[in-house]
């Protein structure tokens, strides 16, 4: 069960890379140190914000979705979905704003914060679907 938790997060890691690659190719970096919100500009600031609560409802509805009864590995295999349900709309929300104001490189900085933050882990794992250390050695 250790390979599930270690499979979600090299794909974490991946996709963490990606997202740097996207930024560093796409991004304006000539305006890190000018950052400035303007009335107009203050839009793109709320989407990351809706994503990150949009991947939390999103994730929480997966993980309700697991039942008791199901197997160590079905549950696990619904923790790693969960996990990348929760990264989709804070990933598209960086794409988006990069694709259309490459200038707002440090709001794409706040989201590749975020994305690092949210990293599956074993303990979590545990806490979220009530399992035990002997359930992960099977």
């Amino acid at each position: 069960m250790n390979q599930k938790i270690r499979t979600a997060q090299l794909i974490h890691v991946t996709q963490i890379i990606g997202f740097c690659i996207f930024n560093y190719v796409l991004g304006d970096f000539k305006n890190l140190d000018k950052f400035k919100i303007e009335g107009s500009d203050f839009i793109y600031v709320l989407i990351p914000i809706v994503a990150y609560f949009l991947g939390l409802f999103i994730s929480k509805k997966k993980l309700d979705s697991v039942a008791s009864e199901q197997s160590i590995s079905d549950k696990l295999t619904a923790y790693v979905s969960s996990f990348i349900m929760r990264w989709a709309p804070l990933e598209a929300a960086g794409f988006f704003i990069l694709l259309v104001k490459p200038e707002l490189i440090n709001l794409n900085i706040g989201v590749l914060i975020l994305l690092i933050l949210i990293r599956p882990s074993k303990k979590n794992a545990k806490t979220v679907l009530h399992l035990r250390d002997s359930d992960f050695n099977s």
